[in-house]
């Protein structure tokens, strides 16, 4: 038997960077800001405005989004990939595109609830 055939012998398998799971990851950070930005108006208002909060929560998680989805593409072209506009194309209309969006206008909505 080869050595260089052997299981204990062979590198581990690629993993490529998720765009989906980086844009997840970087909407995740941005409403923590969100929260924390909504909370401290809030208290130095002295009043709580749903709507306002709604659109700040619905502003910074699509822009933590955007972030992941910024690195997970340069990422991807570290490995050969397209690049950020490659990426977009495959991305934009997909299953997991919609799931995102739903998953921001969802979670900002039960936040602010």
């Amino acid at each position: 038997m080869d050595d260089n055939v052997s299981p204990e012998n062979k590198p581990p398998p690629v993993r490529k960077p998720s765009v989906f799971m980086h844009s997840f990851v970087g909407y995740l950070i941005a409403t923590g800001l969100g929260i924390s930005a909504v909370v401290v108006m809030s208290i130095s208002a002295g009043d709580f405005n749903e709507q306002a909060a709604l659109q700040i929560l619905v502003c910074t998680g699509t822009i933590g989004a955007m972030i992941g989805f910024e690195i997970a593409a340069r990422r991807l072209k570290a490995f050969g990939g397209g690049g950020m506009a490659a990426e977009w194309k495959l991305f934009w209309g997909s299953f997991f595109f919609y799931g995102l969006a739903a998953i921001i206008l969802g979670g900002s909505v039960v936040i602010t609830l």
